[in-house]
């Protein structure tokens, strides 16, 4: 898989920096990952992130 371009939203990104989906850390290891401005508004506007979390969201 790689040199895929990958592009996720909001929900995946909540559910990955939770650690609830184990899947998407081979996609982002193993792939070119983006993000829209968008989503990234949306996830450091979540309700329950913290700064661990926040500082893995730049990771995108």
């Amino acid at each position: 898989m790689s040199g895929n371009k990958l592009l996720f939203d909001t929900n995946i990104l909540i559910n990955h920096l939770a650690g609830k989906d184990s899947k998407t850390f081979s996609l982002i290891k193993h792939n070119y990952t983006a993000i829209s401005i968008i989503s990234k508004i949306e996830v450091l506007g979540f309700h329950n992130i913290n700064k661990m979390e926040e500082s893995q969201s730049n990771t995108f």
